[in-house]
């Protein structure tokens, strides 16, 4: 597209007026200037500058917002192996004083 071409605005493509609506996001011109300079007119520019930028926007919204759930963590135990041979698991979210407890009537002594 030569900067002084003249075209005429009905014979126009999409892609003709998506390479217009590019060019003219990139200069510094208004949108008036830009239409005389290029031979546009001025409805049809921004018809197509409103049609061309909403598909822009509607493409960028393409992506939703995901919610990711927290992980799960597998449950943490306490195994405690004592010397006469019993084994215990505990979970690490059992209260302090069950534990000792539990250990009391175990006969092993607790700190």
């Amino acid at each position: 597209m030569g900067e002084r071409s003249k075209q005429s605005s009905k014979k126009l493509s999409r892609e003709d007026w998506r390479a217009h609506y590019e060019a003219w996001v990139s200069s510094s011109e208004s949108q008036t200037t830009y239409c005389e300079r290029h031979g546009l007119n001025y409805a049809s520019f921004y018809y197509w500058r409103t049609q061309l930028s909403q598909n822009s926007d509607r493409a960028k919204s393409r992506f939703e917002t995901l919610t990711v759930p927290a992980p799960q963590h597998a449950s943490s135990n306490i195994r405690i192996h004592l010397p006469n041979g019993i084994q215990l698991s505990i979970s690490a979210s059992a209260q302090l004083g069950l534990v000792s407890d539990v250990l009391q009537l175990l006969g092993v002594s607790t700190c």
